[in-house]
């Protein structure tokens, strides 16, 4: 269940002493689940004999202001959101309800906004954009819902956290953790398929993962491959590159770099600078006309690594 929808209390004496109905859901057996707000908290009491939790909320959801308020609940966990993500983008707080929401569409069963089934606890305020959802959505796709844009991530934005996972590790973002958990959590499951090696792993500042080429032929194997990357998301200073082979080793190797100057424009374009050679790399140096592994006189200089036979 995800509901969320837009709120404004005004300003009555009786409103910061007794809660108002939000939404109440029930069914011929009894009650379903309902969420009532006052200026201290927001409590949601489920089951026909009532358990309840409160999200304390003080001077969160002032009077007479517009305030997005999102409920998310999956399995046992329910998290609350107020105007979007935190700082840190987590939830404003998560709980961990006793036993498990029950929810039911069938005869009978019907849902009030705004006040109870019975007609009292009236909300005394303002309504607006009132949405229920059967599916938990991730903790990203709620603020798209608040800020009308989904928050980028570098790897394949695409791709959206599960219901039981749904907010992107801070430090990992291959990985997805549940709301309310510490950083380090080691339940997490992966947000990208194990076996994708998309080319944004390659500056995605993770070691943990890498860019791996189509299989090749034969025949394009033997004919040689160039594989140029473009850098066109910012600037880097490298220092290494960490080249593997997931088959048979080439014969020769050869590494180039292309320096560009942002502030060497011609009009609208860049000055095309040359490749220098930055690595030579083979079974036989002398291919090059390079001696095997030979010495790095300048702190420039470039030689040849000999590969294994």
């Amino acid at each position: 269940m995800w509901p969320n929808w837009t709120v404004q209390q005004l300003k009555q004496h009786y409103i910061l002493i007794f809660s108002r109905m939000l939404l109440e859901k029930s069914s011929a057996e009894g009650l379903l689940f309902s969420v009532m707000l006052s200026d201290q908290a927001l409590t949601l009491r489920h089951g026909q004999t009532p358990l309840a939790i409160s999200f304390r909320t003080k001077g969160r959801i002032p009077l007479e202001s517009w305030t997005h308020l999102v409920l998310q609940v999956h399995d046992r966990h329910v998290s609350l959101f107020l105007d979007g993500l935190e700082e840190d983008g987590t939830p404003f707080d998560t709980q961990i309800l006793s036993t498990r929401l029950s929810d039911s569409s069938g005869d009978g069963a019907a849902m009030w906004v705004g006040l109870s089934s019975k007609g009292s606890n009236q909300f005394i305020g303002w309504m607006q954009d009132f949405r229920f959802y059967p599916a938990t959505l991730a903790n990203r796709e709620i603020m798209e819902v608040y800020s009308g844009v989904l928050p980028k991530i570098h790897a394949q934005p695409e791709c959206r956290c599960p219901q039981t996972h749904p907010r992107v590790h801070p430090l990992v973002e291959r990985y997805c953790i549940p709301s309310g958990v510490e950083d380090t959590t080691n339940d997490r499951v992966l947000r990208l398929n194990l076996n994708a090696h998309p080319l944004s792993y390659m500056n995605d500042q993770d070691m943990g993962t890498s860019w791996i080429s189509k299989i090749m032929s034969t025949q394009e194997l033997d004919e040689g491959v160039t594989i140029t990357v473009d850098l066109a998301n910012g600037q880097y200073q490298v220092f290494y590159v960490i080249v593997q082979f997931g088959g048979l080793l080439p014969e020769t190797v050869l590494i180039q770099r292309r320096k560009v100057d942002p502030t060497d424009l011609d009009g609208d374009h860049r000055t095309e600078q040359p490749w220098l050679d930055w690595q030579y790399m083979a079974r036989n140096c002398s291919v090059f006309q390079m001696q095997n592994n030979g010495p790095l006189l300048k702190s420039d200089s470039v030689n040849c690594m000999q590969l294994p036979k």
